[in-house]
């Protein structure tokens, strides 16, 4: 991945760690995560323009919450819960937080 400026000691540091999920998974957790963010996805987006890949390690990417409020989010964390086999590891991205702070701006 080159970034703005061209550089990409991004990608050769994103190179030298492991995702916490797989880290996580292979220590027999199940993982899931559930995002909002049209950048941090599992697919491709206009957005992220490397093709995705922030679902390595995961069970499960949710995506369906992309642009939407933290109500959808929040209710597919207790779709999660309620299934979930323990130990588990939840990541949930809000979109939320981030407009508030656009809107500020």
């Amino acid at each position: 991945m080159i970034d703005f400026l061209g550089d990409d000691r991004l990608d050769r540091r994103l190179e030298r760690h492991e995702p916490i999920a797989a880290i996580l998974q292979r220590r027999g957790l199940r993982t899931h995560a559930v995002s909002a963010i049209e950048v941090v996805r599992a697919t491709p987006s206009p957005h992220n323009d490397w093709g995705g890949g922030y679902d390595a390690g995961f069970d499960s990417f949710d995506e369906s919450c992309v642009d939407r409020p933290a109500e959808c989010l929040n209710a597919k964390a207790v779709e999660l819960l309620d299934r979930a086999a323990t130990p588990f590891f939840l990541y949930l991205h809000y979109m939320d937080v981030h407009q508030y702070a656009s809107d500020a701006s």
